[in-house]
């Protein structure tokens, strides 16, 4: 039987079997210069969505920069990190599963972060979960995405056909129990675009670390302005 989603991810915040990112993401940093110089963002006046905060690295990076953050994560052990990391009141965090629809008024986020976070989503789950994204941003509004890519990852395609997830292009994780999913550009581009623009959408490629053994991993990252 399959552990509860919130159980998984709580036993990984107090464990740390993947998770040992310290810093904001390079994809991260990258979206904000790309927001300020060719967008011409001022983020100090924007209302910044943190979907899946984790201990709230990318929060306190965007509410250093002047932003206003909503961080919103199904693990209540990763709030309580974020929460002691945390002094800017400019943050306020959510204990909160994003498979169910989002707490939040109809255009009231500028920005949207989506950095390996609805990966942990059922296709059968994404539409619904894009609605509620598209409902909750302002038409002009701008989202981070990054998730797992299909092409080029041989680990997740060794995963899916030794460890099968509950739906096509899924797998569980041995050692973790997280249960995760892979996305082609194809599947990616008809899932976002009726609702938001395509700025970027590039394949990237890393090392991710589980239990002390590396893995090449492949993720897409995209830059979307809400339509």
């Amino acid at each position: 039987m399959s552990l509860p989603r919130r159980t998984i991810w709580n036993n990984e915040y107090t464990n740390k079997k993947v998770i040992s990112q310290q810093e904001p993401r390079v994809d991260v940093k990258d979206f904000v210069r790309w927001l300020h110089r060719e967008r011409e963002v001022d983020i100090g006046i924007t209302h910044v969505l943190d979907i899946g905060c984790g201990t709230g690295i990318a929060s306190r990076y965007f509410a250093n920069r002047g932003a206003k953050v909503t961080g919103i994560d199904i693990s209540d052990e990763a709030l309580k990190q974020a929460q002691h990391a945390t002094e800017d009141s400019s943050i306020v965090y959510y204990n909160y599963d994003i498979a169910s629809p989002l707490p939040f008024d109809d255009e009231e986020f500028d920005i949207a972060l989506d950095v390996m976070t609805s990966n942990a989503l059922m296709p059968s789950e994404m539409d619904e979960y894009i609605a509620e994204v598209s409902r909750v941003c302002k038409k002009g509004a701008y989202m981070l995405l990054r998730t797992f890519a299909y092409e080029g990852d041989k680990h997740a395609r060794n995963l899916i056909e030794h460890y099968p997830g509950p739906e096509q292009s899924t797998y569980k994780m041995p050692h973790t129990n997280f249960i995760e999913r892979v996305d082609t550009e194809e599947t990616i581009r008809k899932r976002y675009e009726s609702e938001w623009m395509f700025h970027r959408i590039a394949r990237t490629s890393n090392y991710q670390t589980i239990m002390n053994r590396p893995f090449k991993r492949s993720y897409w990252v995209c830059w979307l302005e809400r339509k």
